[in-house]
């Protein structure tokens, strides 16, 4: 009779595995990303984002040429507003010149209502780097 796996095991697996994400970013942000200029992502932290967690991969793609780069998760950082992420790291962490300029770009993609009610998160990002496949 074949020995049974204890169940524990097969969840803990489960838990520690990796996921991948995926996101599509303006042109500017992603060559900052890509670039490794931009190292932090900050983004509301609502349910898709509250998934993420360090060692997790995610697929960032350009929304008008869909190039893509593959990212590790390699930190999470919560915060109540944009306001207090950007005061807790320099500018160029997040690509930008000043927090005036991360300020600007957050309120085109979220509402202050939305900031409130859910808070932040800054997803601390490394670039993999991209490997050219051969041509046949």
């Amino acid at each position: 009779m074949p020995r049974k796996q204890p169940l524990l095991r097969g969840i803990r697996s489960c838990i520690l595995k990796e996921m991948t994400h995926y996101s599509v970013v303006s042109p500017h942000v992603f060559a900052a990303i890509k670039s490794g200029q931009r190292v932090i992502e900050p983004r509301i932290n609502d349910d898709a984002h509250k998934a993420i967690r360090p060692g997790d991969l995610i697929v960032i793609t350009n929304r008008t040429t869909h190039d893509q780069v593959v990212t590790k998760v390699v930190g999470i950082l919560r915060f109540a507003s944009f306001k207090e992420l950007a005061q807790a790291y320099p500018p160029d962490k997040f690509g930008v010149h000043d927090e005036r300029d991360l300020l600007q770009e957050m309120r085109r993609y979220y509402t202050t209502d939305q900031e409130i009610q859910s808070g932040v998160v800054g997803i601390k990002l490394h670039a993999l780097k991209q490997h050219k496949t051969a041509a046949p």
